[in-house]
């Protein structure tokens, strides 16, 4: 903010440090007011002045020292003199200064007393003013609130409505451009592979309400808010995943915070995740309660790519909560075919070992199991599985992540994407159940114990394996993902298809099948051992 001429920019006197904090500039044909009355300074050079001429105070408040690049200049700081009394304020006192500095620290003090009162608007106190809210809002203080509680630290905007939904509101407008960029990286690159139903805007949920139920008479002006609070939150969901793709973190973080506030309000709708009995069956209510489970689900995407597994695992189990409630649906489908894809790749990073996950028992209690109730068909009678949504989300071998029979690729009523989907990430259970048993197996033919103590037996022996062993025709890897391109092809043909494109799943399945051309030479679905060490 100085030039490199002025001394009193070398040695940080009173009047630079105000300067500094004001973002003001000193120019070389406007230095301090001393070196102004200095009329024995060459003001082009420092050399040969004798630090005393000068009559500069080191400021007491900002206690700073000397700078290595200004020693290597040859400018000696001199020190504080260690007789030097300081007001309460920080400021010298008026004892050991002379007239021409009590005249100067007058003047501070005035001027820092008109921005404090904030007479008239001027220059000094809008920038007094935005630097406090920038601190209080987007400090370090702010910051370590957000860390602590995200949703409890954050400050409200005039009218009761959380900063950062007031600071974000117009991202949701569908002419908003920054809004739709965001959208737009959230929709190439998660719900690519996804597919999961997009978010309704305000109209278009009322009008399908209304016609479900003709006596809402719902409007997008008269709709409850805590209905567009639900919606909101999927919106803010997106697009938070969307900045977070794009590398805007920060801007990321600020829409997770707002999606919780918005959830915290559509809870007196549709009530919480661990609600006793059945839930409201209104017309409105269903539709919400997926797009709720839905947001919570992309919430825990957006802190499982941010390494926060805790809170990806809670997410989750609020996600499968939510779904226990709800009925069959395509809609429904298509959520736990992404629940199992992305639990395959959280089984994968942990070796397929739960002993390794966080414990969210206390805090997230599991999903209830669900009720006996005979197999539907032959299809869960051969394979021992519920194809149901609550059956899936009860069942405890699903409580950290599915595995097993893929259940829903086994369901035939589900979408044909979503069966897809899960039949991918079937073949990634296996792989990783594959890959540790023959890395058992090589320690065991070298004669090493170390395997029996880094491969536990229960990643080998899982759900997964004794689904494929049993069924190792349907159900092995390679077979598996040549469904799954089947299942794709069915689905790029249909009428249903309303989408362009599901180039996500297109690559997912090429890449699958490359990896799986050069298995074990007898065609039964397993790992080379080259892959395996690759």
């Amino acid at each position: 903010f100085f030039v490199t001429g002025c001394f009193c920019a070398s040695h940080h006197c009173v009047l630079c440090d105000f300067c500094h904090h004001h973002h003001q500039y000193t120019r070389t044909t406007t230095l301090c007011q001393k070196q102004l009355n200095s009329t024995s300074l060459d003001r082009n050079s420092l050399e040969g002045i004798p630090y005393e001429e000068f009559d500069c105070v080191y400021s007491p408040m900002k206690r700073r020292g000397p700078q290595t690049a200004k020693l290597e200049r040859g400018i000696t700081v001199q020190p504080t003199p260690p007789h030097a009394v300081t007001s309460p304020n920080g400021m010298p006192s008026s004892t050991m200064m002379s007239p021409e500095e009590i005249q100067v620290q007058q003047q501070m003090n005035l001027m820092q007393q008109q921005m404090m009162n904030g007479n008239g608007g001027s220059e000094h106190s809008q920038q007094y003013a935005a630097d406090k809210r920038h601190n209080e809002f987007d400090g370090p203080a702010a910051r370590q609130r957000a860390r602590r509680d995200p949703a409890a630290a954050e400050p409200q905007a005039p009218g009761g409505v959380p900063r950062t939904i007031a600071k974000h509101q117009h991202l949701l407008e569908t002419t908003d451009a920054e809004g739709a960029r965001l959208h737009a990286y959230y929709t190439l690159s998660i719900d690519e592979l996804f597919r999961l139903p997009p978010t309704p805007t305000d109209e278009e949920f009322c009008l399908h309400q209304n016609k479900t139920n003709p006596a809402l008479q719902l409007t997008a002006e008269t709709m409850p808010h805590s209905y567009r609070a639900a919606l909101n939150a999927a919106r803010f969901a997106e697009i938070a995943l969307g900045a977070l793709v794009h590398g805007e973190s920060s801007l990321g973080m600020e829409l997770c915070n707002a999606v919780v506030h918005c959830l915290r309000d559509s809870v007196e709708t549709i009530g919480g995740p661990d609600q006793e009995g059945p839930v409201p069956t209104s017309g409105v209510i269903p539709d919400l309660m997926f797009t709720v489970a839905k947001t919570y689900f992309l919430l825990g995407i957006f802190r499982a790519y941010r390494g926060d597994s805790i809170r990806y695992y809670k997410y989750r189990r609020i996600t499968m909560q939510y779904v226990s409630k709800m009925g069959d649906s395509t809609d429904t489908a298509s959520l736990l075919s992404s629940i199992s894809y992305q639990d395959a790749w959280a089984y994968m990073i942990h070796n397929g070992d739960e002993r390794l996950l966080p414990n969210v028992d206390d805090t997230v209690p599991p999903v209830p199991s669900a009720s006996n109730k005979p197999f539907a068909n032959n299809t869960e009678a051969k394979y021992t599985i519920k194809t149901d949504a609550r059956s899936i989300a009860g069942n405890p071998q699903n409580r950290n992540w599915i595995q097993g029979a893929p259940p829903v690729y086994l369901n035939n009523e589900a979408p044909l994407n979503a069966r897809s989907l899960d039949a991918l990430a079937c073949a990634v259970r296996t792989c990783c159940d594959q890959a540790n048993k023959s890395f058992a197996d090589i320690a065991k033919q070298a004669g090493s114990d170390f395997a029996g103590d880094s491969i536990p037996l229960d990643t080998i022996n899982t759900p997964t394996t004794s689904a494929v062993m049993a069924h190792e025709n349907e159900l092995c890897s390679r077979n598996v993902v040549l469904s799954a391109y089947t299942l794709m092809q069915q689905h790029d043909n249909s009428a249903q298809n309303t989408t362009k494109s599901h180039d996500g799943q297109h690559l997912v399945i090429s890449a699958m099948d490359a990896f799986l051309e050069n298995s074990d030479d007898n065609q039964s679905g397993g790992l080379s051992e080259s892959q395996i060490s690759g």
